[in-house]
This record gives structure tokens, sequence and C-alpha cells, in this order.
């Protein structure tokens, strides 16, 4: 099919009736009754014009732009499906058909509203049964009158349309659906062989209940409500427990909607919150569940009475504020009525005998160590239910590539809490997705809900909090508030070394935090080392605010600040001595905590703030966060003015280091000679050999190779004679670089087998990884390249282990580099495209532009031309940053060959022209095979096209700006 349904779209929905048991009761035999349905679905669908647009589970999405294709498609199907021959799985479905607004992203259908409705068409349906609604109805050219039954039109005999005589239609009514606040008139398709009749449809108002209307749709929860409905086939009292603003009471409400089929007497809702008293529990659910209380008979044994036969589903929602009382009348009520079963919603379990407890987890949010395209980021939970929201207040927003990241960031920052997001989306009206964000760190003035309506604990995020913190223990709001001080994750010991004072016992700690747990105001982390806790940011906030109104504030900074400089000094000292992946993963799982007593210490103990960065450095190198490492020693550098000149001067150094790392070297010159002055003013030469090394290694960056060599050398003489082993090594290596770059391999290979030995005996693998790359690098050279693999793969496997992401990538662009040099393309191909997945993962721009040409150089070599187009056309787009304008004129030129061999003459003309004039304009003499090339393919193609277009070509593309032939071939390649 040419053209994806668009606009105004038909969606055709599918489901197996009773997958679960087909699977239990035919194991052996399902998957060939699964491919005979596969198969008749498809090519019922394609044959009308079907679009499938996924697969979920076994049920089909199809798309179709006319409602006429897709009544045929459905119809065919439930015939083909009822004529199949089954061995043993036979395989029935239920088929729901809506029409509604849509929009084709080319990744996925834009259009929430319009599929969930064609969701809950279909869910209300039997196997067999075919439902459509009336907005598609309407639609349809061969509709028959209610009435007559005769066809609304006769022109109906186009190809592939067959019986439409025979088709007709049964009125159902105005049917409440679930999620869907207005009923829905539903019709039901009547053909020949098909079966007729079927039980009340699976609405809402085929049973009895007083679930309230949802105004908006529920997003995402699939494995939580199928989860959620597994424990109550299992048990008959069910908790969800989590903190306020999670979507207890959504799900809950949810998982009633989708299982009212299972209780013949009715769903029945109880809202708790507004409840003073506890007394007036009993007589809130008799309320709710329509009985009368009787004179003379107490509450509950009225309810009892009413309760006791029948099959009936209650949810009582927030239960926390009178969690003893409702423990005490759920297990009342399912001792004393059989067909009972209660679905419970608060922040803590009930403990009461026969419950079991569901922790909702808050929404999905995006992975940020994972680059996700938009497609991913609107299909994570949290940014859906953000985007939907938005769009209920400003029909027109939508999510594209320049604020999806913004709103992933709103998501992450609010822990992808429903109510958070809700009540951040609501603001789409008034401010920017840019807006919001920036005011996220104000949350609490800004997420005031504007709803008049909801109860009075939703009215804000922080009222939300204080109504639950009220119900805490004195110890346990005080322990909250010196919490809040951590960010991200924590140990135990942690917690007992900061928390702990004379209010609360250091052994108490472990106790209270198993509360609160249980309350559901502090979780626990995944570790694959000791356990940690964390905190939602919402409540973080809220207990900073607290803490910052206590006597306590200063105390438990402090504190905080030297546990934390502690912890920071031991890693670096064992990362020293032994730097390895393990280690460095457990210092990354306090990353978030010495950041901020970093950003704490500076406003009131700068040396504080010193030490932990400087503690710090090591660290940053070896994880390759140059960008942060920087970043944060320019900060500390503005508080640290009065302090010691030995701490200075070592903060200098390395903030030169980073600097210089970032290409800053301005800067870096200037804070690497203040760190030299600052040495000669303490009489401190001894330290002077880690700056010398990195104002060296400054003149290398910038070609000044003789001056670095002097200060190499320098280096490596105070650190002998000091007997600083670490500064030998970094002396010795950068000097075999030197000589290394003067083409002086033998000096240059001496140098460095000399830092490899002692490097091996420092048990500094991170060096020994650098100078094996080095001696590769030499072995490459002279085309001794099985050699350099050696080299480089021993430095691989030490990086891997050292999780040196940049370093694996740079490494892995050598090896597939070394592999083409070989003519081993298979193996070159394997090595760039895991080099290429890491680099666009952390932002490696070099590597990536290396791993991108490769492969594209590959995929040509392979004739794979859509891989190569793909590739060259994606190396233009990062071109503008990366300055290789040779590369870029290669670009154009490889694909402006592919453009011959595809026979777009006019495209290849006006890329081939965009090439040579770009190799001319910068001074690049092309050999003369390629002028003769070039010269050959301009022949050919005026043969084709004729001179007159070749010479309007030529000068369309001679007045182009250099950005803007980026910019041509870029779009011209994706149109």
């Amino acid at each position: 099919m040419k053209n994806i349904p668009s606009g105004n779209v038909t969606f055709l929905f599918t489901d197996i009736e009773g997958s679960t048991k087909l699977s239990q009761e035919f194991p052996d035999t399902l998957q060939y009754a699964l491919d005979k349905h596969h198969a008749i679905l498809e090519n019922a669908f394609e044959s009308n014009n079907g679009h499938i647009f996924e697969i979920v589970g076994d049920g089909f999405c199809c798309a179709f732009q006319n409602a006429d294709d897709a009544v045929n498609a459905a119809v065919i199907v439930q015939t083909n499906l009822a004529n199949t021959k089954w061995d043993d799985a036979s395989i029935k479905i239920r088929i729901g058909i809506h029409t509604g607004e849509a929009k084709w992203n080319g990744m996925q259908y834009l259009g929430y509203i319009t599929l969930a409705k064609t969701a809950r068409v279909m869910s209300a349906s039997y196997g067999e049964q075919i439902l459509i609604s009336d907005d598609t109805y309407r639609l349809l050219n061969f509709i028959k009158d209610p009435k007559t039954q005769s066809n609304k039109s006769r022109d109906l005999n186009s190809p592939g349309i067959r019986n439409f005589d025979e088709i007709s239609f049964r009125d159902l009514g105005e049917r409440r659906l679930k999620d869907v606040l207005h009923p829905v008139r539903l019709f039901q398709i009547i053909f020949p062989g098909l079966r007729e009749e079927f039980p009340p449809l699976k609405t809402l108002d085929a049973r009895p209940n007083n679930l309230p209307f949802q105004i908006s749709g529920f997003i995402g929860r699939k494995n939580e409500l199928k989860q959620i409905k597994n424990l109550l086939f299992q048990s008959r009292l069910v908790t969800l427990t989590g903190m306020g603003g999670t979507g207890k009471s959504r799900l809950a409400l949810e998982t009633g909607a989708d299982m009212i089929d299972d209780f013949a007497n009715g769903v029945w809702f109880v809202e708790l919150a507004g409840l003073l008293n506890k007394s007036f529990l009993v007589h809130a659910i008799i309320a709710a569940v329509g009985a009368q209380e009787v004179i003379k008979e107490s509450p509950e044994d009225t309810l009892v009475s009413f309760l006791k036969d029948k099959e009936t589903l209650i949810i009582l929602d927030n239960c926390e504020h009178m969690v003893s009382e409702s423990a005490r009348i759920s297990e009342k009520l399912l001792n004393s009525c059989s067909k009972l079963k209660i679905i419970a919603t608060s922040r803590e379990a009930m403990k009461c005998y026969g419950e079991v407890v569901y922790k909702v987890p808050s929404l999905s949010i995006p992975d940020k160590k994972k680059t996700l395209t938009t497609e991913e980021l609107i299909n994570c939970e949290s940014v859906k239910l953000f985007y939907i929201r938005a769009v209920s207040h400003k029909q027109n927003f939508s999510i594209n590539e320049k604020n999806a990241p913004v709103i992933s960031e709103i998501c992450f920052m609010l822990d992808g809490n429903p109510l958070a997001i809700e009540l951040a989306a609501s603001f789409i009206k008034v401010f920017s997705p840019e807006e919001i964000l920036e005011r996220l760190c104000d949350r609490f003035s800004l997420l005031i809900s504007s709803k008049r309506t909801a109860f009075r604990r939703h009215q804000s995020l922080f009222e939300m909090i204080d109504w639950s913190y009220e119900l805490l223990t004195e110890k346990e709001k005080t322990l909250i508030q010196r919490l809040s001080i951590f960010s991200g994750s924590w140990t135990i010991e942690a917690a007992e070394s900061i928390c702990s004072d004379n209010k609360i016992n250091r052994s108490k700690i472990f106790v209270i935090i198993n509360c609160l747990i249980d309350k559901s105001f502090i979780g626990t982390v995944e570790s694959d080392t000791e356990n940690h806790y964390s905190i939602l940011q919402i409540i973080r906030h809220y207990g900073l605010k607290k803490l910052d109104e206590s006597e306590d504030k200063s105390e438990i900074q402090k504190k905080y600040f030297e546990y934390y400089l502690k912890i920071a000094q031991e890693f670096d000292s064992k990362l020293i001595e032994s730097a390895d992946k393990y280690l460095l993963d457990i210092f990354e799982k306090d990353n978030d905590n010495f950041r901020q007593a970093i950003k704490l210490s500076m406003k009131s103990d700068p040396v504080m703030a010193i030490k932990i960065a400087i503690a710090m450095c090591n660290f940053w190198v070896m994880r390759g966060y140059y960008l942060e490492g920087f970043n944060t020693l320019k900060k500390v550098l503005k508080v640290c003015k009065g302090t010691e000149d030995n701490l200075r001067a070592r903060l200098l150094s390395n903030a030169g280091y980073f600097a210089c790392e970032q290409g800053e070297f301005r800067i870096a010159e200037l804070f690497l000679n203040k760190s030299l002055k600052l040495y000669k003013k303490a009489n401190n030469e001894t330290d002077t050999a880690a700056t010398l090394i990195t104002l060296g290694l400054l003149n290398f960056y910038t070609n000044e190779f003789d001056k670095a060599k002097k200060l190499y050398e320098k280096a490596l003489s105070i650190s002998r004679s000091s007997n600083s082993r670490k500064e030998q090594v970094n002396s010795l290596v950068n000097l075999g670089i030197i000589e290394l770059k003067n083409k002086n391999y033998d000096e240059s290979v001496k140098l460095f087998q000399e830092s490899l030995v002692l490097s091996r005996k420092l048990k500094d693998k991170y060096t020994t990884a650098r100078i094996l790359t080095n001696l590769a690098s030499i072995e490459h050279f002279n085309s001794n390249f099985k050699k350099a693999d050696l080299f480089y793969e021993e430095s691989l496997n030490i990086l891997r282990k050292l999780g040196d992401n940049q370093g694996i990538a740079h490494i892995l662009a050598n090896l597939g580099n070394n592999a083409f040099k070989m003519k081993d393309f298979e193996k070159s191909k394997t090595l760039n495209e895991e080099c290429l997945i890491i680099s666009r993962k952390y932002g490696y721009k070099n590597t990536l532009m290396i791993s991108i040409m490769r492969l594209a150089e590959l995929s040509r070599i392979n004739n794979d031309l859509k891989s190569a187009i793909k590739y060259y056309t994606e190396y233009l787009k990062l071109y503008k940053t990366s300055g290789d304008k040779n590369n870029l004129a290669l670009c154009l030129y490889e694909l402006g060959k592919i453009s011959i061999t595809q026979g777009n003459h006019r495209k290849a003309v006006k890329l081939l022209f965009a090439s040579e004039n770009l190799f001319n304009a910068d001074g690049f003499k092309p050999d003369d095979i390629r002028n003769r090339k070039y010269e050959e393919h301009y022949k050919k193609i005026k043969e084709i096209i004729g001179d007159d277009v070749f010479d309007y070509d030529y000068e369309y593309v001679k007045h182009l700006t250099f950005d803007e032939i980026i910019e041509f071939a870029a779009e011209d390649d994706e149109s």
C-alpha cells in the first residue's frame, strides 16, 4: 500500500478470546493455529487497503482510509476463521472498529483518543463478534436502513468488495465504555454464516456499579493492571500502596472497570479521603453499594447481610488515615461474605489476614543513560501522559525534536509521578515546556491545581505531601527531613553516620527507615552491592523545606560534607592503587551525593568543597566526565580565595588539566601558571611535576612540540628525584608521544616500554591501557596490523573492565580501521557498529563521525546503497561542527556516484559539482584519477540529460553557500 491512512482514519483492532487459556491447554499446537490466524488476518487486511501498524501480543491494529474497506475486511476475517478447520486450538477473535482523527508521524499514530476508543469498542465484544461505533457507521456507503434493511447506495461494485447486500447491522444502543467520557452508540455487524447471538456487551452499564466517569484517558500501566488482576484472582484482598499522586486510585478504578464482568452484583467505589471520623467508614460503604440501613440493626450487620451471597468487588480508596478501621471492617466482611473481593488503596498496608500488598510504581520515565528518539520518548508512559494532558489544555500542542528532551527532563524530575506530571502539563497553556522546566525549582508554588473540585490534599503537591507527612511519628518526620539532604540514593551506613544524634539514636535509623518504606515515603534501589535507599524528588523537596525550618540544618550539612569527603578520599586512594569497573561503579552510585556535597559546601565551607572536588578528579578522568570536571572545578575556584596555597595550587593544576582536555587552552594556561606560582610561593617543587606535565600537554595540543618536550623532561627529572612514580610514568608516556609525533619510532617504543613496566608495577590500569594504545599506533604506522591488534585488544580488555566508554570507542574505531586495511570487511563492520552505538549513546562526536564514514564506505563496497546513503547523509548533518571539509567533499562525491547508479542523474550532477567545487575552493588537489572520474561522470550525464539541463544544474550549485550545500545534500537525499 502506497499511502498510509491519515486524517480521518478508520481503525480496526482485534484480540484473540481466551488466549491465555489456549496457551495452557494447547502448548504444542497453538503456534500452528496462530500461524493460520495471522495469515488470514494479513491477507484480508492487505487486500482491502489496510495498513497493519502494530501487533500487540496476537492482536492486530490496522488502519483504513475508507470505512467500507474496514468493515469488508472484518467480515472476511470472521468468515474465514469460522470456516477454518482447527486441529485442537480453535481461535476466535473479537473485532472493534472506530473512526476518528489520527496522524501518522512516520513511526506511529498520534491520536490517542481515537486509538483508545477503538480499543474500548473492541474490548466490549466477544469472540466471533464485530462491533463498530456510530462514527464509523455514519461513514459507510453500503449501510442498510435499520427499518427497511435496504442499502443507502448501490454504487458498491468496486474491486475487492463482495456481498455488501448481505451485510446488515444490529443497533445495540448507547453504551458506556470504560475510560470514555460520553456514551458511544454501538452496532453489531450481521452476516450469513457468522454467529449472531452474544451475552450482554462488556460495557460498564452491563453490570451495576457506581464507578465515576473518568474525564481523562488512562495512560500505560498494562503490566500493572495485569499483575493486579492476577493477584485478585488468587486472593480476595489486594491493597495498592504508594505515595500520594502515584495513581493508586486510578489504577484501582481501572482494574474494577476491566473486571466488571467477573462480578455479577457489581463493582462499588468507596471514597474515604473526606471522612474525618473512622466511625463513618461503614456508613460510607453502605451508601456506595446501595444498601439500606436497618433500624435497630448495627450498620456492620446490615452491610454483611446485604453482601453475604453477592459476587461483588468493593474499592476502598484512600484508607491511610483510618488504616486500622479499614483493616478491621475488611477482615470482617471477607470472613462473612464468601463471594466478596476488595481492592484497597493506601499509603501503607492494612496488615490484616489474607491481604496481598501491591506497591504501585511511578510511570516509566526515560532512561537518561540512553539516547532516545522522539518516537521512543513519546512511547514512555510519563512522557505520553504529559503529552495527552497537555493536548487537553492546548489542542495544537505537539512533541517535537526540540521539546521532547525538555519534557523528558520534566518527567524525570517529577519521578514519573502521575499527579505531578498532570499538574505540570496543565500549565502548557501558559508556559512552554522549557519555561515549565525552569520553574520546577520552585515547584510547589507552580504546581497548584486549578481543579476546584479536587479534594483538598490534591490542590497542590505541597498540601498533598503535607497531608501525608502529618500522619508520621515525630522521629519519622525528623528522619525524613534529614534524609532529604541526600541526592540520589544512600546506604544505611551513610544514613546512620549523618542522621543520628541525641534525637534519633544510630541503632534506630534502620528501624525507622523500614517504617518509612512501609508508608511509601522511601524506596529501595536495586544494587549488586549493598542495599541503597532513595526518596522521591517531590518528597525530598518537601523534606528540605522542613529541614530549612529546623535547628538541625547546619549540623546535618556538616556531617554530610564530612562523610562524603571521607568516602571520596577513600575511593580515590583505591582508584590510584587499582582501578577497575567494579570500584568505579560503586563510586558512581554515590556520584549524586558528591555533586550535592560540593554544591552545598561551596556556600558554607569552601575548603571542604575544594577537597571533595580534588578527590573526584581521578574518577572523572576514568569515567570520561571531562566536561563535568571542568565545569565543577571552575565553580569551586570562584570560592577558593584565601585558602591554603598548596590546596589552591592543586585545585588550579587539576582545573588546568580539564580545561586543556576541553580545548580551553587560554584558560588552561592561566590556571597552570597560577598553580606553578603558588607551588613556588609554598616552596613545594615536588608537586609541580603534575602541573608541568599538563602544561607540556597544552603545548603538545598547540603543536609546540619542542616546548612540550622540555616541560616533560623537567617533570621527569623532578619526579625521579622525589620518587613520584605516577608522574614518572606520565612524563615517559608523553615523551614517547612526542617521539612518535616526530616519527622517531625506535625511541618512542623505548620510552613506552619503560613506562609500561612502571605502570604495571603501580597496577595503574588506566595508564597501562593508554601506553598499549600508543604501542599499537606505532605498529599501525609501520603497517604491522596484526601486531597492532594485539596491543589494541589488550588495551580494549582493560578499558572494558574500567568502563571507560570513550576509550572503548576510540579502540574500536582503531581496530575497525585495522580490519579494513587487512580487507576483513565483516570484522570492520562489526567493530564500527559497536563504536557507533557507544558514540551515539555518550555523544563522542569524533569517533561517531569516524565510524559513520567507515560504515558508509563498507556499505558501498557491499553494494548496500540504501545503508550507504543513510550513513553519508548522517555525516553531512553532523558535519557543521566537525570542520573536516575533505570528508564532506568525499561524502558528496560518493552520494553523487550512488545517484548515478540509481538513475537520478540531475541529483548526481548537483552532488558531484558541489563536491568538486568544495575540493577546489579549499585548496585541495584531487589526484588525476579523481579528476578523470569527475569528467567521466559528467560526460555520461550530459549524454542522458542534455547540455542545457546540465548547465542549469551547474549554475544552481555554483551559487549555493557552504551551509546551503550541506542542507541541500541532506534534504535532497531524504526526498
